[in-house]
């Protein structure tokens, strides 16, 4: 009875949105109710999540709702947190997500889609950007990236097992990766190529394209977390005293010996 009358709230409130003037407006109202579908999916949770990517990548894989549709709410999550700052087809991305949304609602709550709202829905539904069938998965791959295409959202490099083949990888991908697009922008920033880079979870597609879940800059460079954490104390932050602790002898002990033996074996 509960989950019949959420779905008929989360579709009263659908609707509602065709009631606003603009498409920026509509845009502001869907992404909204898409933020509160996904806090009432996960209200029972014991976990902490820190983005809505966390969050909808979470309960939709929870939920194993289907792949396009994955794709196309992560798509619409991403472009209307841009719309306000990068602008886009308002209208478009407003009918974009007042579909999805209403196929989300209706699969979460096992609901039909009232009459009112089904009349408003895109269809049929086009291919998310750059969809593709997945051809393979690996849990990680090691390449050394050798170019950086920021127009293209593309990295290319070669992986150590196979130094002939030349390796494409996606990024900035809103159904997997562009939580990491900060750590790309860092790339230019503060590195120089050829650089080292882990991917985590590999999707291949048909194209040999590669679509990592998560990706790590330099992953041999070993952070003394301690060291950090001690620079935030109850007065305030201070980077000197991880400067401090470089001249201060380091103590052997079994402990020491035992974290850099666990260093050596394979995650």
């Amino acid at each position: 009875m509960k989950e019949a009358l959420l779905a008929q709230l989360f579709f009263r409130e659908l609707e509602k949105t065709l009631l606003r003037p603009t498409a920026a407006e509509r845009v502001a109202a869907i992404y909204h109710l898409l933020q509160q579908l996904f806090l009432e999916r996960t209200r029972q949770e014991q976990l902490h999540f820190n983005t809505l990517f966390a969050r909808m990548s979470y309960t939709l894989q929870k939920h194993q709702i289907d792949g396009f549709l994955q794709a196309h709410l992560q798509h619409f999550r991403k472009m209307a947190h841009e719309f306000p700052t990068k602008g886009s087809e308002g209208d478009a991305l407003a009918q974009l997500g007042f579909t999805v949304l209403a196929r989300a609602i209706a699969f979460f709550y096992e609901s039909p889609i009232p009459e009112t709202v089904y009349t408003h829905l895109l269809d049929p539904l086009p291919a998310p950007p750059h969809w593709a069938p997945i051809s393979e998965f690996r849990k990680q791959m090691r390449i050394l990236v050798v170019r950086d295409e920021p127009d293209k959202q593309q990295l290319t490099g070669y992986e150590e097992d196979t130094p002939g083949k030349t390796f494409l990888v996606r990024y900035d991908l809103a159904d997997s990766n562009d939580i990491f697009t900060p750590t790309l922008d860092a790339l230019r920033q503060y590195f120089t190529l050829p650089l080292p880079v882990q991917l985590i979870d590999v999707e291949i597609d048909l194209e040999g394209v590669c679509r990592p879940r998560a990706l790590v800059l330099e992953p041999d460079y070993l952070t003394d977390v301690t060291a950090v954490a001690e620079c935030f104390q109850p007065g305030g932050a201070t980077p000197l005293q991880y400067l401090l602790k470089k001249f201060l002898p380091v103590t052997t002990n079994k402990y020491l010996l035992l974290g850099h033996i666990a260093n050596f074996f394979p995650g």
